[in-house]
């Protein structure tokens, strides 16, 4: 369920954004979602648009970031193999470097959530006169 609180945090950054810019409205989002966090995109995009209701033709970009790990012992920076198990959700996976199998590994790439960019279209107040 946390992908609900991935796509309200994203909203709440939304919020103070058409904060400063009431006369914007939002069309696209870009996202980048590292694959250790094991969220579902697809959730994601759900609870984005259900947040977004006054936004129906909103469109969500999810681009996947590989894992990069840093192993201390050997030194090897590089990607890491796992699977994406729904277990994961609960345990986490077992790391261990593709060169020398130690585990004494840091996970520098793979965690992230970051919005990117929004993508918006300019809109007319009709309460302003033209003259």
């Amino acid at each position: 369920m946390h992908e609900f609180t991935i796509a309200k945090e994203i909203i709440m950054h939304l919020n103070e954004f058409k904060k400063r810019q009431n006369d914007l409205k939002i069309i696209g989002l870009n996202i980048e979602l590292g694959e250790f966090t094991f969220a579902n995109e697809e959730q994601i995009k759900f609870w984005l648009k259900e947040l977004l209701k006054d936004t129906n033709k909103i469109n969500i970009n999810i681009k996947r970031i590989k894992p990069i790990v840093y192993c201390n012992k050997c030194g090897y920076s590089g990607n890491i193999k796992f699977s994406a198990d729904p277990l994961y959700h609960f345990l986490l996976p077992d790391l261990r470097c593709e060169k020398c199998n130690s585990k004494r590994i840091d996970l520098i790439k793979g965690r992230e959530c970051n919005l990117k960019s929004v993508k918006v279209k300019k809109t007319f107040n009709k309460k302003k006169k033209l003259l």
